[in-house]
């Protein structure tokens, strides 16, 4: 000790070498870090051992979020189509009293058929059918209907046909009409409501997985340690590295990207190469 004392102040690089041996015993030890990367990369960071914990937690998020989507437009569909399913038996229904009622209309109107004209022909025709009978009773003026002439004894029995005969039974088809066509809008309006609903969760699916994808790399981004740039033949180098446990991240070409663990505990080289490339963003696929 009193050498190490005489050296230190009778030398003139005493305390300098002094530092210099302490900092060798007493600091932490550094490491070079270094390799190559493919085309395409321009820079390489450095991460911290918590990296990978900040994917894992945030697809964790997204695969708990995304399952819930998919219950809320499963019970939304199951609803939709179990309206559907009410509807086919009222509607099949609906149809048939439809079709009955336009049958009685029919038969009943071939009796018009039996009124003639002054030259002894029909005054109507099966095409009439198609006619309603607020019209024919305003088209039958002054004893005539299309050209046809006829007495006014039989004008007074046409009208009196319609309105006894045929207004009540159009009627009768007039509201089962309605009652298909309602129907009808309803289970459209059901297939409508399912493609609307299979759209939002599209819409829904798409925002949650470029939320989550966002903030992975934001993420990683705060987990960044140490940065360096590739030189020209694509080589990356770190220097002075304390000792421990990294992860290599170069987020290229995304959606896959590098993210290798590298534990440093010497100078250390480590290629990044295709083989330890994989997929770092999650995936449309993963939308299911």
């Amino acid at each position: 000790m009193a050498l190490l004392k005489t050296f230190r102040f009778c030398h003139p690089i005493g305390p300098g070498l002094c530092l210099f041996f302490l900092a060798a015993g007493c600091g932490h030890p550094a490491y070079r870090l270094d390799g190559q990367v493919v085309d395409g990369a321009s820079e390489v960071s450095l991460l911290d051992s918590a990296a990978p914990a900040v994917v894992d937690s945030l697809r964790q998020a997204y695969i708990w979020s995304l399952e819930d989507l998919k219950r809320s437009t499963e019970a939304a569909l199951d609803s939709l189509s179990a309206g559907a399913a009410s509807l086919e038996g009222p509607l099949v229904q609906a149809r048939t009293r439809y079709q009955t009622a336009r049958q009685r209309y029919r038969k009943a109107f071939e009796g018009m058929q039996r009124f003639k004209s002054f030259a002894g022909n029909s005054i109507f025709s099966p095409s009439d059918l198609r006619v309603k009978t607020s019209a024919l009773l305003e088209d039958i003026a002054d004893r005539s209907y299309q050209g046809k002439a006829f007495s006014l004894e039989t004008e007074s029995e046409v009208r009196r046909y319609i309105r006894n005969r045929l207004v009540e039974l159009e009627r009768g088809v007039n509201r089962t009409r309605s009652r298909v066509v309602r129907l009808e809008r309803l289970r459209t309006g059901s297939a409508e409501g399912r493609e609307k609903v299979e759209a939002d969760f599209d819409r829904r699916s798409l925002a949650l997985r470029e939320d989550v994808n966002r903030k992975i790399l934001e993420g990683l981004q705060e987990s960044v340690r140490y940065r360096t740039v590739v030189d020209s033949t694509r080589q990356y180098r770190f220097f002075r590295i304390p000792a421990g446990t990294y992860h290599l991240f170069v987020p290229h070409p995304l959606p896959e990207a590098w993210l290798v663990r590298v534990k440093l505990s010497g100078h250390t080289r480590q290629d990044l190469e295709l083989e330890n490339r994989h997929a770092l963003l999650i995936a449309e696929s993963e939308t299911g």
